[in-house]
């Protein structure tokens, strides 16, 4: 299986969703908007973990055996495995490729060190959870670098993230992964020579500039990247939260549609419409990579290489799911866990007590405001909905 890239570089970053791209000054993002191919639809999970065991696995977090359906927090002794299906990073080592992964892990528990190891990362330098609470934490934290402890004091972990995703790009590992924490919570003051925006005092002000600072390192990154002949995947892990008006932690469409950009060697600019998954990157990457999949791995993964060459894209639907709690078999309490399937026009919804079943025209009805469940429904429509209730059904009778 010949490589179509020489070396790649998958970025994400955290809480950044459409309604925040739309309102900020972000140049670099604007930039990969116009020289680059953009997904504009482009599906992940609402919160961070179940995204990230997406791109890490190849499988829902829904998966038998997986069962990572929200976030991980400090307290929980739950960790994704990484022996029910053969992680990215190990699948790309065991081919003899070099891996480096830098940034937000917030996948394993909080005794395992060595968590981003077991999944095949030869070098992990980052923060296995959040930052700490406080309007400092942006600058005092406590990193990893291969399961030792480095604590840093005042120096922008934006910043120190992208220091490290350059040296690794530098080292010209082949497959780099950065996942920056910006701009996520703690809200707080950037360094000024970062943003546009000087004292922020609200929330909002707060998180719009953390953006732009992470806008500007991003261009060192992708700088760096371009210099060493690297191509590029940058996506959001979820939609925006808290003062922005998101929908983060929800199946909603503010919450899993953010946006995906290709740049670099191999990638056609433009923009594309074709239906895509945060559970595509894993077959996405090994097929840019010329790495071979065997049985078993990425189930749920669909490759998207060829719509970034310009081609037509195969996935037909899209599914997305949460849960309210980690390590148990979703199967088993269907009432809590919210399910969503959606084609190019129209959404099936399964979700929690007091919601229940929903459909909707996302084009007639890009809010999920009409639920046109109770119909009367056309035959196109009953027959979208029959077929996006298969895929839902699909995912629970497995």
């Amino acid at each position: 299986m010949d490589p179509v890239v020489e070396r790649l570089l998958v970025v994400d970053i955290d809480d950044v969703g459409i309604d925040v791209l739309n309102a900020a000054h972000t140049p670099t993002l604007d930039r990969l908007t116009a020289e680059g191919r953009t997904f504009l639809q482009f599906h992940a999970t609402g919160l961070c973990s179940p995204t990230r065991t997406q791109m890490h696995l190849g499988c829902h977090g829904s998966y038998p055996g997986v069962h990572c359906l929200t976030w991980i927090s400090r307290l929980d002794p739950y960790g994704v495995p990484s022996t029910v299906v053969r992680p990215l990073g190990s699948v790309v080592s065991a081919a003899g490729l070099t891996t480096a992964k830098v940034g937000k892990w917030h996948l394993g528990p909080s005794n395992d060190l060595n968590h981003p190891a077991s999944f095949g990362w030869q070098d992990y330098r980052g923060l296995l959870f959040n930052p700490d609470p406080g309007p400092f934490a942006y600058y005092r934290y406590r990193k990893f670098i291969n399961g030792s402890p480095l604590d840093v004091d005042g120096r922008y972990l934006t910043t120190d993230q992208t220091n490290d995703g350059v040296a690794a790009l530098r080292a010209r590992n082949d497959l780099v992964s950065v996942s920056y924490h910006a701009i996520h919570r703690p809200y707080h003051v950037p360094p000024a020579a970062l943003t546009t925006i000087q004292n922020p005092t609200t929330d909002v002000e707060k998180a719009m500039a953390s953006l732009e600072a992470l806008d500007h390192e991003l261009g060192r990154l992708l700088g760096a990247a371009a210099e060493e002949g690297y191509t590029t995947l940058v996506f959001s892990d979820n939609g925006s939260v808290g003062p922005l008006r998101g929908r983060k932690n929800s199946t909603h469409q503010r919450g899993i549609r953010t946006r995906l950009w290709a740049v670099g060697p191999g990638v056609v600019p433009g923009r594309d419409d074709s239906l895509v998954s945060a559970v595509d990157l894993y077959a996405t990457v090994l097929e840019l990579l010329g790495v071979a999949r065997l049985s078993g791995d990425g189930p749920d993964s669909i490759s998207f290489a060829p719509q970034m060459q310009g081609g037509a894209g195969s996935r037909t639907a899209i599914y997305s799911e949460l849960g309210p709690r980690n390590g148990f078999d979703a199967r088993l309490d269907p009432d809590h866990w919210d399910r969503i399937a959606r084609g190019d026009r129209y959404k099936f919804v399964v979700s929690r007590p007091g919601v229940g079943t929903a459909f909707f025209d996302l084009q007639q009805d890009p809010e999920e405001q009409n639920n046109l469940i109770n119909g009367p429904l056309d035959q196109a429509q009953r027959e979208e909905l029959a077929r996006l209730s298969q895929v839902v059904r699909s995912k629970v009778m497995r």
